[in-house]
Formats: structure tokens, C-alpha cells, sequence
């Protein structure tokens, strides 16, 4: 899917005991190959915005299959119609801290990061 304008990257970090997923500039729903590449999600990072990323049902579908404890997005002008697909509410941060003892029973949490 990358283009000579965008190289579509997905980074997957283990720091800590938790995973990390980092999505970039991808526009669709991977094949379900990809998923399982990626493996587990603790917390996922996931672009929006733009026709370079995900629309928000393309980006529920990604947030069901990955099955993420914590799914950050940034805030965006459509962001009630992503929380909308998700099925979800949220909760808007200045700044994310992770440690594995607060993460351990979260199921589904949507953060929203505020732009600095």
C-alpha cells in the first residue's frame, strides 16, 4: 500500500512488558495476515485524518481485530464520528504514562490526545 508520497509503516515495541503498536499512514483495513504478524496490542496508536489514514470505520475494524487494552488516538475534527465506529467514549489527555500494573485490567479504553 505504500505510494512515492507515503511508505506505510507499522512499528510493534515491547518496552516494559507491554506492547506498543504504532500505526502510520495506513488508509485501509490490512489482510488478516497482518494481524497476526502483529500479534498482541497493549496500547495502540492510531493515526487519523486524511485520506493518507484509516476512516473511522476502517479504524474500528483494525481496533476489533487488534483488540487493544488501550487505543490512543489524536484528536481530530471527525472525532465524534470515529468514537461513533468504535462504539466507544473517551477520555482526552494532555499526556500519556504507561506502567503495566495500570494497564492490566483495562478492556477496550479509548484515550484522545490532545494536540500540544
Amino acid at each position: 500500500e505504500s505510494t512515492g508520497k507515503f511508505i506505510k509503516t507499522v512499528y510493534r515495541v515491547q518496552w516494559e512488558g507491554i506492547s506498543f503498536v504504532f500505526l502510520g499512514h495506513v488508509a485501509k483495513v490490512p489482510e488478516l495476515e497482518w494481524f497476526s504478524k502483529i500479534g498482541e496490542a497493549d496500547v495502540l496508536f492510531l493515526p487519523l485524518d486524511g485520506e493518507s489514514y484509516l476512516s473511522p470505520e476502517n479504524a474500528s475494524a483494525v481496533v476489533r481485530e487488534l483488540a487493544p487494552k488501550i487505543t490512543v488516538v489524536g484528536e481530530t475534527e471527525n472525532m465524534p464520528e470515529m468514537l461513533r465506529a468504535l462504539g466507544r467514549k473517551a477520555e482526552p489527555q494532555d499526556k500519556l504514562v504507561f506502567k503495566r500494573k495500570d494497564i492490566e485490567g483495562e478492556e477496550g479504553r479509548v484515550i484522545v490526545l490532545r494536540a500540544a
